[in-house]
């Protein structure tokens, strides 16, 4: 298989220049710009600022800065803290004397504690930039044997395009396209005309000569007479031409011309139809590192898919047996492992066909707990995760930040690792009564609230039925992957059109859909040998410390039984389910707790409020609802 490129040529939907112009070129010309051999110059000037960089680490002051992070951390918090308290003092008593020499004091302490922290976090950023630079020279001597084979292959496409060219032309002329007339008494024959030949990997154009401006400033045609640009584009003349070419040969036309492209690849959809796992990550995008990018596969014009994981934190991936959904999995697993370390992604792994999918990533630094693979260990899981992100939560509230980027800036990636939770075989979960609705309830709270912490789920099912992914888990969804769909109804209930329904019956062809667009890609495969090298990438990182797990059987101390009684009363018409009141409550506490405190009040011997006693009765269909009891019935028990 000839190796891939991230490249392609401008579509023919504008007239074709030398350089054409658009956001999507120009976007196109920056990821070039990475791949391209560094001059003498810009390697000498590489290795100058890592070696000054280093240099600057090795301060022995900034060694022993580091060691005393963590008390740094705790004096600035008590300090800053009392100097909130003397600002309210102050907004109340601004001629305090005391209390203003107090202040002064305590920012003469915390000054120096906020430089320092500061200058940790500036070294901690010239560490990264080292480990960035020395990527990229590691990589040269690969990026100058990609440049030096596009440039072999490009001598190759050109000898090709002309060979194309001819046939083209020798087959319209053939099929009555010309225009003969006699001059001299010698017939000649006025052929269609090329007017420009542009080639990548995947397809050669060639634009049809239409019409060119003369010296005196009118406009001449090219074509020849009685032949029109219609009849050469429609679909006998292209089987015909594809029969020539003995490939596939489509067209483009509009206002500004018209195109046959022929596609130098084998498919009909102009994807490619295998993948190597190792193909793709070799051009893995180091300067996005810190995203966490995975490949999804590779598109038409051969361009690689990467997405990252903090933009599209929740995935569906769905497909029947054998399309290719549990090999995307595992890409985006090993991919997340080998590149990523134990201290910035941890991951919980659910494989409910008896942990075989997932058995050999068993021992790895990044797995939180092990390997589950019964549906109760799954609610438990997701209970614990709701857990995570209810005390991430208080943690980002406390620093003064919106998300999980914003507090891995302040304090560094290691400081609040990603969670990835992986659900195989989801739909395994229906029928399980009670553990299903706690685990659906789970995963509604997770995938709308756990990207601001860094939890991401990712779902994996054959057909994602309703009963288990309901519409408010997969309105959250920001990424949807399936692959081929016996019918238009499934793909619908995926994609939301009848495109996986149209895959080509390749392995490892699915469709993704991203925002509002389905876009057809060809997913790497993935061998045992991939996965091998994988795990032994991630088991070469440090063991991390333990992923702190709050008890979720601890009850935010602002929410009691009282109060949620209070609640149901004054906001809730008197309705004590705990969906209802999770919902109410949902900014300070899960799900798990809301339940608890419910089940708390339903338990309660006597419940008051107001001076008035209520009791817990069923409401209509499955609803609670506290109700006022009456003087009779107060006596009668009495």
């Amino acid at each position: 298989m000839n190796e891939i490129i991230d490249a392609k040529l401008p579509p023919p939907l504008a007239p074709l220049e030398h350089v054409v112009i658009s956001p999507e070129n120009m976007a196109l010309e920056a990821r070039l710009a990475l791949v391209e051999p560094l001059s003498k110059t810009e390697y000498n000037r590489l290795l100058a600022q890592r070696d000054r960089l280093q240099q600057q680490l090795a301060d022995g002051n900034y060694r022993s800065l580091l060691e005393n992070k963590e008390q740094l951390l705790h004096d600035q918090a008590i300090l800053q803290e009392y100097v909130d308290k003397v600002n309210i003092v102050l907004d109340n008593k601004p001629d305090d004397a005391y209390w203003l020499a107090q202040y002064d004091q305590t920012m003469e302490v915390l000054d120096p504690i906020n430089d320092k922290l500061k200058l940790i976090q500036k070294l901690y950023y010239s560490e990264l930039a080292v480990y960035l630079i020395e990527q990229r020279l590691a990589d040269e001597p690969l990026v100058i044997q990609r440049w030096q084979e596009d440039q072999q292959d490009r001598k190759g496409m050109y000898e090709e395009a002309k060979i194309y060219k001819q046939i083209i032309i020798d087959r319209l002329t053939r099929l009555g396209f010309k225009h003969e007339y006699t001059r001299n008494n010698r017939t000649r024959v006025d052929k269609v005309k090329i007017e420009s030949v542009d080639y990548s990997k995947d397809a050669i154009y060639y634009k049809i000569a239409g019409s060119y401006r003369t010296l005196l400033g009118g406009w001449k045609t090219q074509l020849p007479d009685r032949v029109k640009v219609g009849e050469m584009v429609d679909e006998k003349t292209l089987f015909e031409l594809s029969h020539a070419c003995q490939r596939q040969v489509t067209a483009v036309s509009n206002v500004h011309g018209a195109w046959f492209v022929v596609h130098r690849l084998d498919t009909v959809d102009g994807l490619m139809s295998y993948v190597k796992f190792q193909s793709v990550m070799s051009r893995y995008p180091k300067k996005s590192h810190w995203e966490m990018p995975i490949c999804l596969g590779v598109g038409l014009y051969r361009q690689i898919w990467w997405i990252s994981l903090s933009e599209y934190p929740h995935w569906l991936v769905a497909g029947y047996t054998k399309s290719g959904k549990s090999n995307l999995i595992n890409v985006g697993i090993c991919t997340l492992i080998s590149q990523q370390s134990p201290d910035d992604l941890r991951l919980i792994l659910v494989d409910l066909k008896g942990g075989l999918e997932f058995n050999f990533y068993d021992g790895i630094p990044h797995l939180h707990g092990s390997i589950i693979d019964t549906v109760e260990g799954a609610a438990n899981a997701l209970m614990q995760l709701e857990g995570i992100m209810a005390q991430r939560f208080e943690e980002l509230r406390a620093a003064k930040v919106k998300n999980i980027e914003e507090y891995q800036m302040k304090f560094g990636p290691s400081a609040m690792p990603r969670v990835l939770f992986v659900f195989d075989e989801v739909a395994s979960i229906g029928n399980h009564g009670d553990l299903t609705k706690r685990i659906i309830a789970s995963c509604e709270s997770l995938v709308q609230k756990g990207r601001a912490t860094g939890t991401h789920i990712w779902f994996c099912t054959q057909r994602p039925e309703v009963k288990v992914i309901p519409g408010s888990i997969k309105a959250n969804l920001a990424l949807r992957i399936t692959g081929r769909m016996p019918d238009a109804a499934s793909s619908q209930t995926v994609l939301g059109t009848s495109a996986a329904k149209d895959l080509a019956p390749i392995l490892g062809r699915m469709a993704i859909l991203m925002g509002s667009d389905v876009i057809q890609i060809q997913t790497p495969h993935i061998t045992n040998d991939d996965v091998y090298h994988a795990i032994e990438a991630a088991k070469a990182f440090t063991l991390p410390t333990a992923l702190p797990v709050p008890e979720v059987t601890i009850i935010d101390r602002q929410w009691t039984p009282e109060k949620i009684v209070e609640l149901s009363i004054k906001h809730l018409k008197a309705n004590i389910g705990w969906l209802p009141v999770h919902e109410a409550i949902r900014e300070d506490v899960t799900r798990e707790q809301a339940r608890q405190l419910v089940e708390a009040v339903w338990a309660m011997e006597r419940i008051f409020y107001d001076g008035q006693e209520y009791r817990v009765a069923n409401g209509k269909g499955r609803t609670k609802m506290l109700k006022r009891v009456e003087t009779a019935e107060i006596q009668n028990s009495e």
